[in-house]
């Protein structure tokens, strides 16, 4: 069984080049997108081991959708979040801080 990964914020950055290493490793890759468009062209660019979940991370019902409709696939529970900037605002690294501490217990 090929090894897989859910990895957030794979349209850019640090995400994106994570996403493209582990496929290169052989690891299916489902990452998360916040626009139609970038999952789009993440698969055309990344090919079939490249599944996109458009859904932003800071919204809690999104991201439970998104844990189900992982659960057919089998993944075990791997996440690679990939939060690499501070944000500008004491309100957003307070969101910042609770998903990357929490996503991983979904």
């Amino acid at each position: 069984m090929k090894k897989s990964i859910v990895i957030t914020g794979a349209s850019t950055g640090i995400g994106h080049a994570a996403a493209k290493e582990l496929i290169a490793r052989g690891y299916r890759v489902f990452g998360s997108v916040r626009k139609a468009a970038d999952g789009e062209r993440l698969q055309r660019e990344l090919g079939e081991a490249f599944t996109p979940l458009q859904f932003d991370v800071t919204d809690q019902a999104a991201l439970q959708a998104a844990v189900a409709a992982l659960r057919p696939s089998g993944l075990s529970s791997q996440l690679c979040s990939s939060l690499a900037s501070s944000p500008p605002s004491i309100s957003l690294r307070r969101s910042a801080y609770e998903v990357n501490e929490n996503a991983p217990n979904l």
